[in-house]
């Protein structure tokens, strides 16, 4: 196919609280730094051409060094530029205020001009193309959570000006009557098998303080976090377009690889990171420019915020690890080094497991979920994952001592889903299972790496006792079949089920299926029948592993 290659360019306002920051997003690929003295360069005022240089230099040396991983051709990624033009109004605003369960909460608009270049990948001829307006969403799952409150979200997200630049022609749209957060432009003429069409329209979307994936929060100090929230190309199954449903337990995300690239222009006291890499450009006493980048990612995150401290090392093999905690009395001082140290452990366990981790860093960010996900510990995002502040506070056991036990835990957990969800990626709804079990089964690697056992058949056989009798059934069925059993099947028992298989296979058979499997679906969708495919001839005349998958996997059957 055609090789092709668009920028993408977003422009993003927010104020919080009379501090602006603009947010601009691009195409090209730049790595961090392992050698050279980022700190000490980054107290320039702005960094000098040589310095610059320097920066650029060592990135690429470390860059060299990584483990090589399979970087799809762009007509196998969704494309997408992005002239994004935010408008947003001062928090401070009273009249940008609502109430949700007797707190004052705030929301500002972001509107976003979005440019998409799309390839049909399909065999049938597209009429119609299909986005997945996920911030709709979350606008309607805090309405759910506070339906008495009239001034919660008072607007909800609107597209317009739809443009096909190809042709000149504007296009019709349409929202789905179940969910409004489907959204379906009409096609002037049919997009046949292999075409490209690029697509403009304009986008608005609040902001807001309720915990949801586009959040403002504070710790210590200012943070803004924003996820999920650009409309993307739904993908397609059997010629129809795959558009899962919100719940309360579940994940609906569904999306292929894509590249990114971000200029973000932050209060100079803020600290900006991302999904990819971040380089700091330029700054003075009141802003500084940083530069984002990523490439072949399923999502994208940003976080700005000033007010946490940082704790950072690397891998044996120069993997850049970073971990940002609010420096607040309810969590202790050594919360970023533990965080540190098991990110550390699990990107090298991991890697040796399941196949080489495929990017150079990893943020880890602390912060609070707040109203919409209570109860939540960890989310996942590529190369950035979000921890609860409720779990590192439950650290403390007294004055002197703590119990990170589910700190490591939930840690290994999201870290996990950047292979099973990041890498691998999945239908995360219709099968929960490639996402979650695959991830809860990280944990289980991660005890392993630091367990002082000289065997691991005590753990395993506990562990499987625990958790097969929380569930009792298949677990490849989409996240709505399971009602009240949904986080035990999706987490417990899925896990368990991987348990069970390696014993019967043994480490040997187990870990080269499930590398094979990580090797194939890398940068790609995987599906249950697809690991079913790779299982089957390792356990070929093996009743025992035959009989523990027909009891898990309904495809089995």
């Amino acid at each position: 196919m055609k090789k092709w290659k668009i920028p993408l360019i977003v422009l993003l306002v927010f104020i919080l609280l009379g501090v602006g920051v603009k947010i601009y997003f691009d195409s090209q690929l730049t790595y961090s730094d392992e050698d050279v003295d980022v700190d000490a360069l980054l107290q320039s005022e702005p960094l000098s051409k040589k310095q610059e240089e320097m920066l650029l230099e060592d990135q690429a040396k470390r860059v060299a060094s990584l483990p090589e991983h399979k970087v799809l051709d762009a007509s196998e990624r969704n494309q997408y530029q992005l002239n994004f033009a935010i408008s947003s109004f001062d928090l401070a605003d009273d009249d940008q205020n609502f109430i949700l369960y007797g707190t004052k909460n705030t929301y500002t608009l972001v509107t976003l001009h979005e440019t998409v270049s799309y390839m049909n990948r399909y065999d049938i001829a597209l009429e119609e193309i299909s986005l997945r307006d996920y911030a709709q969403a979350w606008v309607n799952r805090s309405r759910l959570i506070s339906s008495k409150t009239e001034k919660l979200f008072p607007t909800d997200t609107e597209i317009s000006n739809i443009m096909i630049l190809d042709s000149g022609e504007q296009a019709d749209y349409s929202r789905d009557e179940a969910d409004d957060s489907i959204i379906y432009i009409k096609l002037p003429k049919k997009l046949a098998p292999g075409e490209q069409i690029t697509f403009a329209f304009d986008f608005t979307f609040p902001v807001c303080n309720t915990g949801m994936r586009a959040d403002i929060t504070g710790l210590g100090g200012h943070l803004i976090t924003i996820a999920n929230c650009c409309p993307i190309v739904s993908e397609m199954k059997d010629g129809k377009w795959v558009n899962n449903p919100v719940v309360d337990d579940g994940e609906p995300f569904y999306s292929s690889i894509g590249d990114y690239h971000a200029y973000v222009s932050a209060p100079s006291t803020w600290d900006v990171i991302s999904t990819g890499d971040e380089m700091l450009k330029e700054k003075d006493s009141d802003y500084s420019t940083w530069e984002l980048s990523s490439s072949s990612t399923r999502d994208f995150i940003l976080a700005s915020f000033d007010g946490l401290q940082k704790a950072e090392g690397y891998t044996e093999n120069g993997i850049l690890v970073q971990a940002w905690v609010p420096e607040i009395e309810e969590i202790p001082e050594s919360a970023g080094k533990i965080i540190v140290d098991t990110a550390v452990t699990c990107l090298e366990s991991f890697s040796e497991t399941f196949g080489p981790y495929a990017y150079d860093s990893m943020d880890v960010l602390v912060c609070s979920f707040g109203t919409y996900l209570p109860g939540v510990a960890g989310m996942e995002y590529p190369q950035l994952v979000l921890i609860s502040d409720y779990v590192v506070e439950n650290i403390w056991e007294n004055e002197k001592d703590y119990d990170t036990e589910q700190l490591e835990e939930v840690v290994s957990h999201e870290i996990g889903h950047n292979w099973f969800y990041g890498m691998v990626g999945s239908d995360s709804y219709n099968e929960t299972w490639l996402d979650e079990s695959m991830t809860a089964y990280t944990e289980q690697v991660y005890k392993e790496a630091i367990s002082e056992f000289n065997g691991t058949e005590k753990i395993l056989e506990s562990n499987a006792m625990t958790y097969i009798k929380e569930y009792d059934g298949f677990i490849d069925l989409p996240a709505d079949e399971f009602g009240e059993d949904y986080a035990a099947a999706a987490y417990q028992t899925g896990r368990s089920f991987l348990i069970q298989l390696r014993l019967a296979m043994g480490d040997e058979a187990f870990y080269k299926m499930m590398q094979e499997y990580v090797a194939t679906y890398r940068m790609k969708i995987a599906t249950t029948q697809g690991f079913v495919e790779i299982l089957k001839p390792y356990i070929e005349g093996n009743e025992e592993a035959q009989n523990i998958c027909k009891k898990y996997l309904k495809t089995m059957n």
